[in-house]
């Protein structure tokens, strides 16, 4: 029998300098599940205003997926004004050398593009992944090359590194569960070109909570201007 998730959320953003410029986006996420099968359809339809601008809401669009973890996903975006796109992802576990590598396969219907990647088990406490852009793809090339390194601290604990060769950026991000309901997490946006250059930085909250997550977002870029987001969600029983 299917099973139906509804989840409405509400989020608001604006730079910590300008207020009055900020956004408020809303909307709904269904979720439709089944006992009998391990396919899962989400819509998530969006809507948004600018900051005090209650009376001037405007559609954004909805995003339609099909999924069944480790094997597909097929997303249909529909924006407002715009048109359609459709991504597919397919997965498969395979054994290269000995090592399973979970392999996975991005790209979008109508576009000469696509993104290949293999994630596996460096060590025990160490995932890694190695991901290939097959954009205009005429033979390999390093520069379409990235890698993310994830160091498992423990259960609760997780640091990673990522290296993108063509524009020489780096992300690096911790995250901590501090207990059953909050989750702490921190990322740096880095350039490495020669040198080293900061681009921003962002720090999360999520408090999982009975009735829907919250999360509150900070971020500073290089020139020290803030930015603060918070979202929200509330999950309703259908």
């Amino acid at each position: 029998m299917p099973t139906f998730k509804v989840t409405p959320y509400l989020g608001v953003g604006a730079d910590a300098d300008d207020v009055q410029n900020g956004k408020a986006l809303g909307g709904v996420k269904l979720n439709v599940t089944d006992d009998d099968s391990d396919v899962t359809l989400k819509i998530n339809a969006q809507a948004g205003t600018a900051a005090g601008k209650v009376s001037d809401v405007s559609y954004e669009g909805a995003v339609f997926d099909l999924e069944k973890k480790g094997a597909f996903k097929f997303s249909l975006s529909v924006p407002s004004g715009g048109s359609a796109n459709l991504a597919m992802t397919l997965e498969h576990a395979a054994k290269v050398c000995g090592t399973d590598v979970a392999l996975k396969y991005t790209a979008t219907a109508g576009q000469d593009n696509g993104v290949i990647s293999g994630k596996f088990k460096a060590t025990d406490d160490v995932d890694a992944t190695l991901v290939y852009d097959l954009d205009r793809f005429s033979g390999l090339d390093v520069n379409k090359l990235s890698c993310v390194v994830k160091y498992n601290v423990d259960d609760d604990t997780h640091v990673s590194a990522s290296y993108h060769a063509r524009n020489k950026k780096s992300v690096v991000r911790a995250s901590k569960k501090v207990d059953d309901s909050n989750t702490v997490e921190a990322a740096a946006f880095l350039t490495l070109d020669g040198g080293f250059a900061f681009n921003s930085a962002e720090a999360t909250l999520t408090n999982a909570m009975s009735d829907g997550d919250l999360q509150v977002r900070a971020r500073v870029d290089g020139s020290n201007k803030v930015s603060l987001a918070v979202n929200k969600e509330w999950n309703l029983d259908v």
